[in-house]
């Protein structure tokens, strides 16, 4: 009876230190997997992407208060890294202003740990990058801004053009003016001395006529010189009208 006893209480003790040995190498062991992470994933990715007018903009998901690093990369050319951080719903975004060439780039994301990879790299997505501009060196025209830059320039050249017209049509019409008022000072001066002689013959006919009998002749050079006279004040008037639309 005494070794029965005996030997179940070394059963009892054989088998408490099985169970601690048992909880002292699980627990580490649950530790150290609750500190595994789990894959990332990206739900919102701009698979057409225009880099001279949009903003690089990722949404995913992973385990709460996680570091995420994401790689862009494309063949035969640099890639880019950045990172960004989970909040307590396991949400993260990422939004930068970057250029990127024309052409297919692959996303991935994974999860860091104390700057070490805590994952497996997220499945691979394609960006394929539109290209909207023209590239001199190393600045970047996009064909909105040469548009804006082409219409002022229009713009600009046409109220210059516009100017130079009013300016050139203003100085046309000053010598236009000058040399009217010139022509119209020697016409007045031309008509003043045709119109002195034949004053000056009607004068002479009429003088003639108080001392001699006016002859048939007299009388219809008399009539002649009447309507010259006419005649040449009316041809004056019109010129004068003629000088004011003009001007």
């Amino acid at each position: 009876m005494t070794s029965y006893a005996h030997v179940n209480r070394i059963c009892i003790l054989i088998l408490f230190f099985v169970l601690l040995l048992a909880r002292t190498t699980t627990v580490p062991v649950q530790a150290q997997t609750n500190e595994v992470s789990s894959v990332p994933i990206l739900n919102l990715i701009p698979y057409h992407y225009y880099p001279l007018e949009d903003v690089f903009y990722i949404e995913g998901m992973s385990d709460p208060f996680m570091e995420i690093e994401l790689e862009v990369r494309a063949d035969g050319r640099d890639h880019f890294t950045f990172r960004t951080h989970a909040d307590k719903n396991g949400s993260w975004t990422l939004a930068e202003r970057i250029i990127l060439e024309e052409g297919d780039w692959y996303v991935r994301a994974r999860a860091v740990q104390n700057g070490i990879p805590g994952t497996t790299w997220s499945n691979t997505h394609v960006i394929t990058s539109i290209f909207t501009g023209i590239r001199i060196g190393n600045i970047t025209f996009s064909y909105v801004a040469i548009t804006i830059f082409l219409l002022i320039i229009l713009i600009i050249s046409g109220g210059f053009l516009f100017y130079l017209t009013r300016r050139v049509r203003k100085t046309e019409r000053h010598l236009l003016q000058k040399e009217t008022e010139e022509a119209q000072h020697k016409a007045a001066e031309g008509f003043r001395i045709m119109r002195t002689s034949i004053l000056e013959e009607l004068q002479l006919i009429d003088k003639k006529s108080k001392f001699e009998d006016v002859t048939q002749e007299d009388l219809i050079k008399r009539e002649r010189l009447l309507r010259e006279l006419h005649t040449l004040e009316d041809n004056i008037k019109r010129e004068i009208e003629d000088v004011q639309k003009l001007l």
